[in-house]
């Protein structure tokens, strides 16, 4: 059996319409094809090639990012410490109306040290946004216990701390993990090693997703 051709005149496009005479497909002369309504696919759909413009559905997950480093941070004064902006998590450009959700993990943190055996502690964070911008949120802390007197260092177990940045305009995000002092105990330390590194951890996620902090 011979196929079926369907041929337009030269210039011309291969059109398809409705009883209203609304274009319901149409190919035009370099092979485009144009479909007015919602395509369903019953089969398996190869071979698609590149998407140059989708909508996902609120919560789709775009696109992940981790960075993964060994950097330590610390003061004997209470002052308030982040990680290098060399070990940030680079976004990079977030379109409006996507949510990036960040965790960052590992390391360990002090809660007591033997030289500052009744001030120490320490609480981290996680900073997200432009840089010019950046929201802190605050996550996983450890304090000094057990009385002055005691005469040791304890470290803390990693920490986990949960980021949000929804952009309401297109911008350039990144993640950064830092870290104050608990409650007036003025020395901090944040530590890692290649043995126990720092891992920051990002998710550009469709629609606002909320995290509420903590007030």
């Amino acid at each position: 059996m011979g196929d079926l051709v369907i041929k337009p005149e030269a210039g011309g496009s291969i059109k398809l319409q409705n009883n209203a005479g609304t274009n319901a497909l149409v190919s035009d002369n370099s092979g485009n094809i144009t479909l007015a309504g919602n395509t369903t696919l019953l089969g398996t759909a190869n071979n698609l090639g590149t998407i140059s413009t989708a909508t996902f559905p609120s919560g789709h997950i775009i696109q992940a990012y981790s960075n993964q480093f060994a950097e330590s941070i610390s003061s004997t004064s209470g002052v308030n410490q982040q990680f290098s902006s060399g070990n940030d998590l680079a976004i990079g450009t977030v379109e409006a109306g996507v949510t990036v959700i960040a965790i960052i993990s590992g390391g360990a943190a002090r809660n007591r040290n033997s030289t500052y055996n009744s001030a120490s502690g320490t609480v981290a964070t996680a900073l997200i946004g432009p840089t010019s911008d950046l929201t802190v949120y605050r996550g996983g802390a450890a304090r000094v216990g057990g009385g002055s007197g005691v005469d040791m260092d304890i470290l803390s177990p990693p920490f986990a701390i949960g980021a949000r940045y929804f952009s309401s305009q297109t911008a350039s995000v990144v993640v950064r993990g830092g870290a104050y002092e608990y409650g007036a105990r003025n020395h901090i330390l944040w530590e890692s090693s290649t043995d126990s590194p720092i891992t920051y951890y990002a998710f550009e996620i469709m629609g606002d997703q909320s995290i509420t902090i903590a007030t």
